[in-house]
């Protein structure tokens, strides 16, 4: 388990337990994730750090398994028909470029930088979901060219960075993004935003190949696990109420990103 640093490698009895841990872990983390459908980074990364994996290795890990859980879950969705897949792909096109961006960039960041970013990013985006937790009603799509639709470029930009920068998926943004700009139902927000992640995080995962080692062995502990959580979750999120959805969703960001930053 080359992938554990030294404060970990001191404890062979911790080693063990995470690697009982880790799977477990793995499948409630996409369990989650896929409900509101953020990808599964945004929670994998705190772990892994906790867990005494380099920053830097968690980031490229983050990346892989986001990617799975995006896939996984934005396939039921798919099949459910809550996914708009056509605003999904435009918005895509300002996403890649900026994932790409992000990923050369982390590689010239410490560990402190990356780690205090996670955080703030969460603490803002879990601050927002909690304030305007009442959703707007659906909006029916019209067939509009992408130029009208100038409020989401930067959103969508920055989503697309941070994706490739911390690894997220950019989907805890994406999501809000899409309520708050289109009045998007929560549910068919999170089914929509999962596929961006799915195109965001395949470009990000492809330079992270370039930039970062990524540890293969770590791979097989966390993305069949993830597979298994996003396809649960997805199936399970549609019997849920989408306010309760983004205020579960706030939380679960406020508290992670408190461990991030002070602990």
């Amino acid at each position: 388990m080359k992938y554990f640093d030294s404060k970990v490698k001191k404890t062979c009895g911790r080693k063990k337990y995470i690697m009982l841990v880790l799977p477990l872990v793995s499948i409630l983390i996409a369990f989650v994730a896929s409900i509101f459908g953020i990808g599964g980074g945004i929670l994998l990364f705190p772990v892994l750090v906790f867990f005494g994996i380099p920053v830097h290795q968690a980031v490229s890990v983050t990346v892989a398994g986001a990617f799975i859980t995006s896939l996984s879950s934005t396939i039921v969705y798919i099949g459910k028909k809550k996914t708009n897949i056509k605003l999904a792909l435009k918005l895509e096109i300002i996403a890649v470029p900026a994932s790409l961006l992000g990923a050369y960039a982390f590689i010239n960041f410490d560990e402190g930088v990356i780690k205090t970013t996670y955080g703030v990013v969460m603490l803002i985006v879990g601050l927002i979901m909690l304030v305007n937790f009442t959703p707007k009603e659906p909006k029916k799509y019209r067939k509009v060219p992408l130029i009208k639709l100038p409020i989401l470029y930067p959103i969508i930009g920055i989503a697309g960075f941070v994706a490739g920068f911390l690894g997220i998926g950019g989907g805890s943004i994406k999501g809000p993004a899409l309520i708050a700009t289109e009045g998007m139902e929560a549910k068919k927000a999170a089914a929509t935003s999962s596929l961006m992640v799915v195109v965001t995080l395949f470009f990000a995962l492809i330079a992270h190949l370039f930039v970062s080692v990524i540890p293969f062995d770590l791979l097989l502990e966390t993305v069949p696990f993830l597979f298994i959580g996003a396809q649960i979750g997805a199936r399970i999120q549609g019997k849920l109420k989408s306010r309760d959805i983004k205020i579960g969703f706030g939380f679960i960001l406020l508290a992670v990103a408190l461990q991030l930053l002070f602990f």
